[in-house]
């Protein structure tokens, strides 16, 4: 069986995490090979997760996003692309629409440069459903 890669996104406390709960539990009673993730943090001890949580560092939009682009490459290559192999079905919290919002929405950098980062992080590889 060919892994599948289903991201949940939305604004924070909107219930991503339960739906991912709720339909990973189904997907277990039904015997199917299962991984749930989360961006950023999942990889590397969540040590960049805390960077860019920590308010005594006010980092650059370019900086953070740099680091958020550096978790998912970590989480895609470490861990999503792995299960995947495995023929698992990978639930994730989180992907690269999030930087889009938060960056390119929220922190003003340029579509053509949010582009240029996204094509070099993350080439073709993307969820198979969001």
């Amino acid at each position: 069986m060919k892994g599948y890669y289903i991201t949940f996104e939305g604004p924070e406390a909107c219930g991503k995490s339960t739906q991912i709960k709720l339909l990973g539990e189904r997907l277990e009673k039904e015997g199917y090979p299962l991984l749930l993730t989360k961006e950023p943090g999942a990889v590397l001890d969540g040590a960049i997760r805390a960077i860019l949580l920590n308010p005594k560092f006010k980092l650059h939009p370019k900086t953070e996003s740099f680091l958020f682009w550096a978790d998912r490459i970590e989480h895609h290559e470490t861990v999503v692309k792995p299960a995947l192999g495995e023929g698992k079905i990978v639930l994730g919290d989180r992907d690269f629409d999030s930087s889009w919002a938060y960056q390119h929405y929220g922190r003003g950098l340029a579509h053509d440069w949010m582009k240029q980062a996204h094509a070099l992080a993350v080439e073709e590889f993307k969820p198979d459903l969001t």
